[in-house]
């Protein structure tokens, strides 16, 4: 499967259109960054993106579910 994307950056206001076969992009001012990944597959434009941007932080203990509660569970197989 042959794959590539584009990554617009701007900290202006964009409006995206999405029609059949077409995709319209305006922002209304500043400065425009827009950057291509030729990867042949999903995996190389993912990898190519994240080496961008960075990858994404682990998140917090409480928002995968361990969280303090008043009734004390017992142990984690309980949570």
């Amino acid at each position: 499967m042959l794959a590539h994307g584009i990554f617009f950056y701007t900290a202006a206001a964009m409006d995206v259109v999405l029609q059949p076969g077409a995709a319209t992009f305006r922002s209304i001012g500043g400065i425009l960054d827009v950057f291509v990944f030729s990867g042949p597959t999903v995996m190389d434009v993912s990898r190519q993106y994240a080496e961008l941007v960075g990858l994404p932080a682990m998140i917090p203990y409480f928002g995968l579910g361990f969280q303090l509660c008043r009734w004390g569970y017992d142990g984690i197989a309980e949570v």
